[in-house]
């Protein structure tokens, strides 16, 4: 993946490594690549990709970068609260061996109703 390309598609709007790399149809490594370089600001020129947002996918912050030689964002923390909650919602999900061969969807509908007559 050039530098350029990586330009051409961040001026679409704000995206993350994964995004960048499916719509430029390279390797998710290639991408990160080339993000880490912009975003090191050298003698020859400025940075050039600054981290807009921070978005959760599953349990992890994935940084949105953009264009620009902006202060990144700050990522967001969870507080210890959360993380219980988020715990016990995902042991609620498997109440024995049998159900780990189950569809996640089919053991998050079970939680749901379990959740309804509680």
């Amino acid at each position: 993946m050039r530098i350029s390309e990586a330009l051409e598609l961040l001026a679409l709007g704000p995206m993350t490594s994964k995004e960048l790399a499916t719509e430029a149809d390279v390797s998710f490594a290639a991408a990160r690549d080339v993000i880490g370089n912009l975003r090191k600001a050298n003698s020859k020129r400025p940075q050039m990709v600054y981290i807009h947002s921070w978005r959760l996918l599953r349990s992890t912050w994935v940084p949105v970068y953009a264009l620009g030689d902006e202060k990144d964002a700050r990522k967001p923390r969870i507080s210890r609260q959360e993380q219980n909650r988020r715990y016990r919602a995902r042991r609620a999900l498997i109440t024995s061996v049998f159900d780990l061969a189950l569809p996640v969807k089919v053991r998050e509908k079970r939680a749901s109703k379990i959740a309804q007559t509680a």
